[in-house]
């Protein structure tokens, strides 16, 4: 076949390739008439980096060391190390200590990491320097403060070269930080008790399944609707006794809540085979949520009904659910705030803007509405009226995470 791809074939073709595939917030589905054999005969480095990502997308697994691998989802500082890093990893060679060079993900990829040689599956210790990846971060917050945050949350015990120090005391510093590696090895306070696995010497990349069982395509957990038991089969509701409508509709709340009093209504229907809930069934089933209220069995806070016992809702993903059930409205407020919270925390601090296509990519919902953004924002203003998110410059961040 004709490898004419375009800009693709062009000087920096396989930085289109990279734009294009590493934009994906969730999963990336490829559709193709073509394989990776098809482009064997590949010369530029786009191709062969089109080419690679094809042979990914097939198997599942990567090579590291595949010719496109430099070109494609590369991070700050991937390129090579800084001599200042060449000269402390060979001084740490020399020593005897085995160095691992940028172990981690781009972004939070480790300078280099000593090995233990009594276990060499395991780390000892994560080295930073002040080199390229040190200076290319957003600002000091995020170099000083948050990456060592996110990395010894994960478990790595960190020490810190600095190259001025180096400069003027390489034998200082190098004992320094071979006495950190030996404290490291003995064991201390600060000693996480499981520390960070090393790869094989010749790793691939292994393509994560989608979802697992009971996970939505967001990543939170699925939405999971009651599964009433079949008694309810074909009942009439509006004679059913009203104690077993009780225990159906705390059955459902039990199940879904915090749900929309009209979904209460909508389940019972459903389970009984009915079209739709008539005047006098529906006067049914609200007589039976009011008698479960009265008792203490459930609670109600504005249009939802609640287990009695919840104080925090979960976080689900509605993506799976039926068109007539994936709406926000029928979202309770908690729930949208808790997936607010969770979305700026995960952005170490986010733009107000960007909030409600988020949360509701979090919640299952792909498209987003002008009514749904104005939902979002609204809950995103009480937020920071009670303080349960706070601004910092031009960026929204949890409290516990301001500087």
């Amino acid at each position: 076949m004709a490898l004419n791809f375009g800009p693709l074939n062009g000087e920096g073709g396989e930085r289109r390739l990279n734009v294009l595939i590493t934009r994906a917030r969730l999963r990336c589905e490829v559709f193709t008439n073509l394989t990776a054999d098809d482009l064997a005969r590949a010369r530029s480095r786009g191709v062969r980096a089109l080419k690679t990502f094809l042979d990914y997308a097939a198997a599942g697994t990567l090579e590291p060391r595949a010719p496109a691998a430099a070109g494609v989802g590369s991070g700050p500082g991937a390129g090579g190390d800084s001599p200042f890093e060449a000269a402390v990893r060979g001084a740490l060679v020399a020593s005897g200590c085995q160095v691992r060079p940028r172990v981690g993900s781009a972004g939070f990829a480790l300078d280099m990491a000593v090995v233990d040689p009594d276990r060499p599956g395991r780390y000892l210790l994560g080295i930073e320097c002040d080199g390229a990846s040190y200076h290319e971060a957003r600002s000091a917050r995020d170099r000083d403060r948050l990456r060592p945050q996110v990395l010894e949350s994960l478990g790595w015990r960190l020490h810190r070269v600095w190259s001025a120090d180096w400069g003027r005391n390489p034998s200082g510093e190098l004992k320094r930080t071979l006495a950190a590696i030996d404290a490291a090895r003995g064991g201390g306070p600060s000693e996480p008790e499981e520390a960070p696995e090393a790869p094989d010497p010749e790793p691939t990349y292994e393509r994560d399944a989608a979802s697992g069982p009971g996970t939505g395509a967001s990543g939170v957990p699925a939405y999971r609707m009651a599964a009433l038991n079949g008694a309810i089969a074909g009942v009439d509701l509006e004679s059913a006794p009203t104690e077993q409508v009780v225990s159906w509709v705390a059955e459902v709340v039990a199940a879904e809540g915090p749900i929309h009093v009209g979904e209460v209504a909508r389940r019972l229907v459903d389970a009984a085979g009915a079209r739709r809930a008539g005047a006098r069934a529906s006067s049914a089933i609200e007589s039976a949520w009011t008698r479960a209220l009265d008792r203490g069995t459930i609670a109600r806070r504005g249009d939802f009904l609640w287990p009695s016992e919840m104080d925090r809702p979960p976080l689900r993903d509605r993506g799976a659910l039926p068109s007539s059930a994936r709406k926000l409205e029928l979202v309770a407020p908690e729930e949208i705030a808790l997936a607010v919270e969770k979305v700026v925390a995960d952005a170490l601090g986010i733009e107000p803007g960007a909030i409600p296509t988020s949360v509701c990519r979090l919640l299952g919902f792909p498209r987003v509405s002008d009514e749904m953004r104005e939902r979002v924002g609204a809950i995103v203003q009480e937020m920071l009226a009670g303080g349960r998110l706070a601004e910092q410059g031009e960026h929204l961040v949890v409290p516990e995470q301001m500087t």
